[in-house]
């Protein structure tokens, strides 16, 4: 089954990542939690929430409609479920381009009326508004630009990692299946993987036997009861090497 539907999105860490029309012009990552980062996200939240109403009470009929299918229509198909079934669907930018393509739409007019038809004090505080939100998206590149992954790929993030745990090692085995871990990922990590490492890709997991001639095994995202009957039936112990919110790796040790 897909790792979509299977998992969980209600808690704390999955809703503040959810946020991500606040990372549309702020984004250092989760990393760097501060409280002047949770000042800068209500800003962001009350500037967003603020240019939606403006362009419904300043626009055509036609104008704002388009602008809020934009936006809502992407949030109710994708973040919708993820609250109700869970998943991960709201967390993939790629399926949200058009939801940024809303906001930005949204505060992009809200700026540009709000600089040419203020008075004179008002005028000046929507451009320092305007430098502000420039300046954050600035720093926010100068930041993520040396990173080796982003956010933006969800259940991969932790990809480049694995790997390097992985290649560090002599002869290794990397052995998956198709419940734990989305096949799809396993196919992106064997780009980052070095030539040597070997793969095996379970579909059936009952009666499995560890082969030979493999200085170093890893599991990546083995279901319980494969790791226990494997720990149980071949006297062997997993220890745990690396997890995150969606994939753990296993080195089998003897």
């Amino acid at each position: 089954m897909s790792i979509c539907t299977e998992t969980p999105i209600i808690n704390t860490y999955e809703i503040k990542k959810s946020l991500i029309f606040l990372r549309l012009f702020f984004d250092v990552g989760w990393e760097f939690e501060t409280f002047w980062t949770y000042l800068i996200i209500i800003f962001c939240l009350i500037l967003v929430l603020y240019s939606l109403y403006f362009m419904y009470k300043k626009t055509v009929l036609k104008s704002w409609l388009f602008v809020f299918c934009l936006v809502f229509i992407q949030i109710f198909f994708l973040l919708g479920p993820d609250l109700l079934w869970g998943g991960i669907r709201s967390l993939s930018p790629r399926y949200l381009i058009p939801f940024y393509l809303g906001i930005n739409l949204s505060v992009a007019y809200l700026l540009g009326i709000k600089l040419i038809t203020s008075s004179k004090i008002m005028t000046k505080i929507w451009s320092i508004i305007t430098i502000i939100i420039l300046s954050l998206g600035i720093i926010s590149c100068v930041i993520n630009s040396p990173k080796e992954t982003a956010w933006t790929k969800v259940i991969s993030y932790s990809l480049p990692q694995v790997a390097q745990i992985i290649n560090k090692t002599d002869s290794p085995l990397l052995i998956s299946n198709d419940q734990g871990y989305h096949p799809g990922n396993i196919m992106a990590l064997s780009y980052l993987l070095n030539q040597e490492v070997k793969f095996q890709l379970l579909s059936q997991e009952k009666g499995y036997h560890l082969p030979k001639g493999f200085q170093s095994i890893f599991l990546l995202s083995p279901t319980d009861e494969f790791k226990l009957n494997l720990e149980r039936e071949t006297k062997v112990k997993a220890k745990l090497m690396f997890s995150d919110t969606y994939l753990k790796l296993w080195k089998i040790e003897v």
